[in-house]
C-alpha cells in the first residue's frame, strides 16, 4: 500500500476544504496523466465531512472516496510504481536524468543551514 499524504499548512484557522480538494484532485490528476488512465487508487481520503452532493467528487475522482478520514490523501498499491509509464519519452527522461544529476552534485546541506533556511521563510507568516 502506497499513502500519498497532503498537508497543507494554512496561516489562520480559516476552514480549507475547498484548497485541500484542490490539492488532492492536482495530485490525483497528475499521477492519473502520469501513469495513465487506467490508473486506479483505492481510495481518495478527506479528513472533513462529505458534502451534501457527492456528484461532482464522484465525477472528477471516479474512484471510491472516504470522508472523516484521518488522512487528507490518496491511497493505492504500491505496484503502481513498478509499472511502465504508457507516455515514456526516452528523449525527455534523458532531459531529466541530467537535471536530476545537477542536484545530485551540489553539496548536502547541514542541519543548521536547514533550520535556518526553515526559519527565514516561516518567519514572515508567523508559524515559526
Amino acid at each position: 500500500v502506497l499513502i500519498i499524504r497532503g498537508e497543507l499548512m494554512p496561516d489562520s484557522s480559516e476552514p480549507i476544504r475547498q484548497a485541500t480538494e484542490l490539492a488532492l484532485c492536482v495530485i490525483f490528476r497528475t499521477l492519473r496523466a502520469i501513469l495513465g488512465n487506467e490508473w486506479r487508487p483505492t481510495a481518495v481520503c478527506f479528513r472533513h465531512s462529505a458534502p451534501k452532493d457527492l456528484s461532482v467528487h464522484r465525477r472528477v475522482f471516479d474512484v471510491p472516496l472516504q470522508f472523516n478520514s484521518n488522512i487528507d490523501g490518496i491511497i493505492c498499491r504500491a505496484s503502481n510504481l513498478d509499472d511502465p509509464l504508457p507516455n515514456y519519452d526516452p528523449e525527455t527522461a534523458r532531459y531529466l536524468q541530467k537535471l536530476m544529476d545537477v542536484v545530485t552534485t551540489q553539496p548536502a546541506q547541514s542541519p543548521r543551514d536547514r533550520v535556518r533556511q526553515l526559519i527565514w521563510g516561516l518567519l514572515p507568516t508567523g508559524r515559526c
